[in-house]
């Protein structure tokens, strides 16, 4: 991208992209340390006056005020430079698992601006990539985006004949070695995700964020 004039909106969408997630875990450490100071010096108050907490909590998690309007404003500078920003509310919701919260459905409300917003892009996409995307089968664009992802893997580690474009020249079909071993690296990326939500988290965590 940095050398491919044309692709200047996966640089700007990139930027915007982690300037939301430094938004984000700022926002949320902030958070983490007014909680603190909120349990250690207003405990007794919490304890003596109940409607506190209440005044506290107003507006619930639908409630404008506490939105994090400075990341849901970069999400949306990245949705204008490229659609693919689309993922990020799926990444805060792996960032707040990492932290060690519970994903509930109150986690996943608490973001419906971000879906809302990921959503209308993503129809927007599909309605403007129609004739790319479409001419596909459903079963033939997920094949697809198992060999992509093992195409990014191989890049990576063996960055020659690297292009800004790469056509397919392989069948879309099971019966491919290629598909059938792009398959298999996504699943042996899965089960090392899945052996190591536990204990090492943030290798879960960067594996989902590589997929």
């Amino acid at each position: 991208s940095v050398a491919w004039v044309s692709a200047r909106k996966e640089l700007l969408s990139t930027l915007f992209f982690l300037a939301a997630l430094l938004s984000y875990l700022h926002r949320g450490k902030k958070s983490e340390i007014r909680s603190t100071l909120r349990h250690d010096s207003g405990q007794a108050a919490h304890e003596t006056n109940p409607k506190s907490e209440i005044q506290n909590t107003k507006g619930g998690f639908f409630g404008f005020r506490a939105l994090p309007w400075a990341c849901i404003s970069l999400f949306a500078a990245a949705l204008l430079s490229k659609v693919t920003a689309v993922i990020l509310p799926l990444i805060l919701l792996l960032i707040d698992w990492r932290n060690g919260k519970r994903i509930t459905l109150r986690t996943i409300l608490a973001k419906w601006t971000f879906f809302l917003l990921a959503f209308a892009f993503g129809i927007i996409a599909l309605g403007g990539q129609r004739e790319s995307v479409f001419p596909l089968s459903p079963f033939a664009f997920i094949l697809l985006c198992f060999r992509s992802l093992a195409l990014y893997l191989q890049k990576f580690f063996i960055p020659t004949d690297l292009s800004a474009f790469y056509p397919l020249h392989t069948a879309l079909t099971l019966s491919n070695p290629a598909i059938f071993a792009s398959i298999a690296v996504a699943m042996i990326l899965a089960g090392i995700a899945r052996r190591c939500r536990k204990h090492h988290r943030d290798i879960t965590l960067g594996l989902s964020l590589f997929t």
